[in-house]
């Protein structure tokens, strides 16, 4: 049950760091900023994967959202239950 508990904060964080990011994104003009440049980092190696995957929107880049969604539902709704629980 621990783990299980370490694994969901885990990717709740991971979610609200992704959120962090993109909101970052919208308003910052200062890519250089060191946090920035960590929460890219971090979330990078995932949503470069997935825009990846996804057909071009005008610019738009709705690899955030879909990797929250991913993490919410499939993980900890689903995966993380099915493995620990």
């Amino acid at each position: 049950m621990r783990l299980y508990l370490l694994f969901d904060r885990i990717f709740a964080l991971y979610s609200v760091i992704i959120v962090i990011r993109a909101i970052m994104s919208w308003f910052s003009s200062n890519n250089y900023n060191s946090f920035y440049r960590l929460l890219v980092k971090l979330t990078e190696p995932v949503l470069g994967r997935v825009r990846d995957m996804l057909p071009n929107f005008n610019g738009i880049d709705f690899s955030p959202m879909l990797v929250i969604i991913l993490i919410e539902f499939g993980i900890r709704g689903y995966l993380l239950k099915l493995i620990f629980l």
